[in-house]
């Protein structure tokens, strides 16, 4: 359960924080506001590190850090640029629900390198997802530019 209540405080996060990068986005480029995001969050999970987990920064394998560091890379300034760059030129609102599509390609990964099962349930919730994710982009659901910037 602590998992579900986790999961879900992060969507209310990115959420949120999907909206204010909108207003930041407004006055700033994308490549400063990830920069700026980045160092402060940066600054902020350290401190998170040194005053909670200080003993967890002794002893991880190197192969084990450069995972972390390929994950870093990828997530945070190559897809956080992209994503307040998407969020610029469509909206929140429209950008948003592009990005859900993460959790197919992440079903796809988990199939491909970590043998992951397939079940009934994981086909039906992939495919709901690409059916929201077209409603939503279709030109039938288009917002106007002007609305959205």
């Amino acid at each position: 359960m602590e998992g579900i209540i986790f999961g879900i405080c992060a969507a209310i996060s990115w959420a949120l924080g999907g909206v204010t990068v909108r207003i930041a986005l407004q006055y700033l480029s994308p490549v400063l506001t990830t920069a700026v995001s980045l160092i402060v969050g940066f600054v902020l999970t350290i401190l998170i590190v040194l005053i909670i987990y200080p003993n967890e920064l002794h002893g991880f394998e190197a192969s084990i850090f450069l995972w972390i560091c390929l994950y870093g890379t990828l997530n945070f300034p190559l897809g956080r640029f992209l994503n307040y760059s998407a969020i610029r030129l469509v909206g929140v609102s429209r950008a948003t629900p592009i990005f859900s599509t993460s959790t197919l390609f992440a079903i796809l990964y988990g199939i491909i390198l970590l043998d992951e099962s397939v079940n009934l349930q994981l086909i039906l919730g992939a495919t709901i997802i690409l059916v929201g994710v077209f409603l939503i982009v279709s030109d039938n659901n288009k917002v106007s530019d002007n609305n959205e910037k």
